[in-house]
């Protein structure tokens, strides 16, 4: 469960429940804050896929002033290494990246469903810490 608390008044505003085993590792709020984005630890390989029970690690993005139970857009993370970190674009609300050791996730809200795009990750780019162009 995630408690959103009025820094004025220390009062609770929104209660986010989210039933992901594990709980959520990362959480971020959009630059406009219209929307919550929760990444859930899930359960590392070997866990999952092998564990029918396991839960794979999540997005969830949330209308943090709807009244809804559910969240506006859920996508499972595409990529085997665990995402531990998520944060918005502070120029876009509707972008965001999760990070892990080994892999980088970049993410677009697209009404309610999740877009993303993860570039292969090449030694000569960690080789070269001074080549920053992706393009």
């Amino acid at each position: 469960m995630l408690v959103i608390w009025d820094s004025t008044t220390g009062a609770p505003m929104r209660n986010i429940f989210s039933a992901e085993k594990g709980g959520i590792c990362s959480v971020d709020i959009s630059s406009d804050g219209k929307f919550v984005v929760l990444l859930t630890a899930g359960e590392p390989p070997p866990h999952f896929p092998h564990d029918p029970t396991a839960q794979p690690q999540q997005v969830q993005v949330w209308e943090w002033g709807s009244d809804s139970d559910v969240p506006v857009a859920t996508e499972k993370v595409p990529s085997s290494d665990v995402q531990a970190f998520v944060r918005f674009s502070l120029e876009d609300p509707t972008q965001f990246v999760s990070n892990g050791p080994q892999r980088v996730i970049f993410w677009r809200m697209d009404g309610q469903r999740l877009k993303f795009y993860s570039p292969p990750v090449s030694t000569k780019c960690h080789a070269n810490p001074s080549h920053t162009d992706p393009f």
